[in-house]
């Protein structure tokens, strides 16, 4: 090769490089165990899936704070997502929602918005919670659980976990 083809090429690879970028890459860590495949699996499954629009949360928020469980929403975390057909596929006709008294390290006041089923409780602290739904079509609030998640109950806990699971099942079907 002569110089003006060494030069000619060298300067074309460097060009490239901008282009596309030279650095090096780290390699993708592959999941080992069972649990880091179902991390990995379900977080490109949640990356992909819709999220109720602000609009849509302040709406439901607005009639949240009507209820006397709840109060202030100043007092709660917050989640927020379309909910998860069996099919696991989210059904943006019904927006679930998932309250957890703030106060501990654990559990900070704010407003979430998730795929769907993103949050699992498997809890017994002694804090308060609150979960149910909110229907677009009918524009109502349906709260399936609100009072102490373990310990002491008070007068206005709300507990319809089975007719909101009997109801939701009919508001799945079509109209």
């Amino acid at each position: 090769m002569t110089h003006v083809e060494i030069v000619g090429r060298s300067a074309f690879l460097i060009a490239a490089c901008g282009l596309v970028g030279c650095h090096r890459v780290a390699p993708v860590a592959i999941p080992q165990t069972g649990e880091q495949r179902i991390t990995a699996w379900y977080q490109a499954w949640a990356a992909q899936q819709p999220r109720p629009s602000r609009e849509i949360v302040d709406r439901v928020e607005r009639l949240i704070a009507g209820q006397p469980c709840i109060g202030r929403l100043g007092q709660w975390s917050r989640s927020y997502a379309f909910h998860l057909l069996p099919n696991r596929t989210a059904y943006t006709q019904i927006i679930d929602f998932h309250f957890e008294e703030a106060g501990t390290p654990e559990v900070q006041v704010g407003r979430q918005v998730t795929a769907p089923a993103a949050w699992v409780n498997l809890d017994d602290r002694p804090i308060r919670m609150a979960s149910g739904d909110y229907d677009l079509r009918d524009n109502r609030i349906r709260v399936e659980f609100c009072g102490a998640n373990a310990g002491e109950r008070r007068k206005d806990d709300i507990n319809n976990i089975r007719t909101y699971f009997d109801e939701l099942e009919l508001r799945r079907s079509p109209r």
